[in-house]
């Protein structure tokens, strides 16, 4: 919990690099965070007294729910509330390092805008 803001803030600034990176000139795209499941389980650490994700593949992973409206010069041309998870996320590679934060959340999010926003358009 008293990661909280940090993570929200960490999230927000990756959703904002995507849309600077896949959206067209024309295009806002407005996100709203509902809720935020990381990937992993928190464990005490022994050593610090504080919280560690263990991540072990199962039914641990990452999920956000969010609500979006995307508008094209204005015009409000789609809009849903979506829960994004990747169920198979310790699978595969992950284009951020391991030891990032939130790399697991990263990638997912990264995966769901491409395949929402920027399929067919120049990268």
């Amino acid at each position: 919990r008293w990661e909280e803001d940090g993570n929200l803030k960490a999230l927000a600034e990756h959703l904002q690099a995507l849309g600077k990176r896949f959206l067209r000139d024309g295009e806002l795209l407005k996100i709203e965070v509902l809720d935020v499941d990381l990937a992993g389980t928190p464990r005490p650490s022994r050593r610090t007294g504080s919280q560690v994700r263990i991540v072990k593949g199962g039914a641990d992973w990452p999920r956000v729910g969010l609500r979006y409206s995307l508008e094209v010069n204005g015009v409000a041309v789609r809009g849903a509330e979506e829960s994004v998870a990747d169920l198979n996320y310790t699978r595969g590679s992950l284009p951020y390092r391991n030891a990032e934060p939130l790399a697991y959340e990263k990638n997912m999010l990264e995966k769901w805008f491409k395949a929402s926003f920027a399929e067919g358009k120049p990268q």
